[in-house]
């Protein structure tokens, strides 16, 4: 787990040292977060390092802003250079996403979700089962994917890349692999005749749902990624936006 062990005497005893305004900012972003889904969302993210024994400097920068920005480049499908003006430095927001990409946080704070969704439904919090598909998705008019990781889907008249999905029931995403487009669901998440579970059933129908949340975001409805990684990581945020606002929802329903 990437969430950061902290002492119980200097649990929230820090805030951010922010001195450009952004912590009083206006939201605007439609996919920014509300109260109700930052009540959500930010328990589940890992803790300052200067409220752990590890020791740190606070973050500079308000962690609610910083994931605006994020879900702000996920949803509109803007350029990183032109993020808007009351946000940080695109790099400062650029450089915190790929640092929790790297130590696990995306992945993390999506399995907590769709874990927390899932109880709320009244299901176990590790999904039993799990349902695989494919969606080949168009490059951008930039043609940024380098040839080495592109391919052409013959039967979806695409070339470019495919993500491959697993989501469990209710459609909530567990993993994501990026490949060229020419690479099948076999290939890229296993075959069930090498004795791993995979197989071919009629339910397909469940994870075309998954695919259809994700498209939603602009930055996924086409390739813009030059790396695979990248593209990955846009479809995890992608689904963190989905799954926050559904369990946001959930909670406000319960409470109300």
């Amino acid at each position: 787990m990437t969430l950061n062990p902290v002492p119980a005497a200097r649990a929230g005893a820090r805030e951010c040292t922010c001195d450009c305004g952004c912590r009083d900012r206006v939201p605007f972003c439609p996919a920014g977060l509300t109260d109700e889904q930052r009540a959500v969302l930010e328990p589940l993210l890992p803790a300052m390092l200067c409220d752990t024994e590890l020791g740190g400097r606070p973050e500079r920068h308000w962690r609610r802003t910083m994931i605006d920005a994020m879900f702000c480049i996920a949803d509109s499908g803007c350029k990183w250079r032109s993020l808007p003006r009351d946000f940080p430095k695109w790099k400062t927001v650029h450089a915190m996403l790929a640092r929790w990409n790297r130590d696990g946080v995306r992945a993390d704070t999506a399995d907590l979700l769709r874990a927390s969704v899932r109880r709320t439904a009244g299901r176990y919090p590790e999904p039993p089962a799990a349902i695989i598909g494919s969606q080949s998705v168009h490059e951008s008019a930039e043609g940024v994917v380098p040839a080495a990781t592109s391919g052409s889907d013959s039967w979806k008249k695409v070339s470019g890349r495919k993500r491959h999905l697993l989501a469990d029931t209710l459609g909530l995403l567990i993993a994501v692999v990026v490949t060229p487009a020419s690479v099948l669901d076999r290939a890229a998440l296993g075959d069930g005749r090498k004795g791993n579970g995979f197989q071919v059933v009629p339910r397909r129908w469940a994870v075309e749902r998954t695919s259809a949340w994700i498209s939603r975001r602009r930055r996924c409805a086409r390739d813009y990624e030059r790396l695979s990684g990248h593209h990955a990581a846009m479809v995890q945020l992608a689904a963190i936006i989905q799954m926050t606002r559904r369990a946001a929802r959930t909670a406000t329903t319960t409470t109300g």
